[in-house]
């Protein structure tokens, strides 16, 4: 089975300011644990919202430059987690950047293979985000694998 989901994490009181930057109103959230925010991103939506442009960072294939600075300059109160990953059959892997305060805080970071390291890049993240448990890694305890693909996060 695969998992295949691309969007960005806010703190959750920092949602309708990030809803409120993008013109297109087929962007939506969807709640996480610990207080945290996903706002999912298709492939539809990205071609919607951004034209196409280059990505500034090997590490992803989604993130462009237009996303890259609209995140960066919403970060400047809070911060943000872009995030993708494309595993099918136990092979793949993730990216994860961080932007705080306007800049980026950690990443790009990329990890790819059949066995994930015991901090993967997206838990990684978080953990600087203040997410934390004693039982699962960040990304269990927030709920990114609630669904698997994109689209799901939407329903």
């Amino acid at each position: 089975m695969g998992h295949n989901v691309t969007g960005f994490i806010v703190p959750a009181p920092k949602a309708q300011e990030v809803f409120n930057a993008f013109t297109s109103a087929t962007l939506r959230f969807a709640p996480l644990g610990q207080g945290m925010v996903l706002f999912p991103l298709t492939d539809e939506l990205l071609e919607v919202l951004f034209e196409a442009s280059s990505c500034p960072f090997a590490e992803f294939v989604h993130l462009n430059a237009d996303l890259t600075n609209l995140l960066m300059r919403l970060s400047t109160s809070s911060p943000i987690l872009y995030f993708e990953t494309d595993y099918h059959g136990g092979v793949g892997g993730q990216s994860a950047i961080l932007f705080r305060g306007g800049h980026v805080v950690f990443g790009p970071e990329h990890h790819f293979g059949t066995k994930l390291p015991n901090l993967t890049p997206i838990s990684e993240a978080l953990e600087l985000m203040g997410i934390g448990s004693t039982d699962v890694d960040a990304f269990e305890a927030v709920g990114l694998s609630k669904h698997r693909n994109t689209e799901d996060w939407l329903d």
